[in-house]
């Protein structure tokens, strides 16, 4: 992977927004985050996701040691694999604390919405 802090390095980004499933996951979204953080500049994920992707990006935004915002999208589905996990209480994505990413996938409701 190509240094992603040369603009960071150079002044040229005030908010950084890497998405957790193009960095290559959760160790290079904390480097990144670290890359950041030395340069003064803000992180604020892309996370236009509704499934693993949005809970890691939550862990990491976590685990700043400034509070960040996440970015999410803006609609909802009927049912969805992770049910409550993903929406907002009081403005705000609850950081779940189950083992791994903290919240497990519904295997009744991947059965319901899978094609062919």
């Amino acid at each position: 992977m190509e240094n992603p802090g040369g603009s960071v390095e150079l002044g040229s980004v005030t908010y950084a927004q890497p998405s957790i499933t193009k960095v290559g996951g959760v160790t290079e979204m904390r480097h990144v985050m670290a890359l950041a953080q030395v340069a003064g500049v803000k992180v604020v994920p892309h996370s236009a996701y509704f499934g693993p992707g949005l809970i890691a990006s939550i862990h990491c935004i976590a685990s700043m040691p400034k509070a960040s915002l996440v970015e999410r999208y803006a609609c909802d589905f009927d049912i969805n694999p992770l049910h409550d996990a993903i929406h907002p209480v009081e403005g705000r994505i609850p950081v779940p604390q189950d083992p791994g990413l903290g919240v497990e996938l519904d295997a009744g409701v991947i059965e319901k919405l899978r094609v062919g």
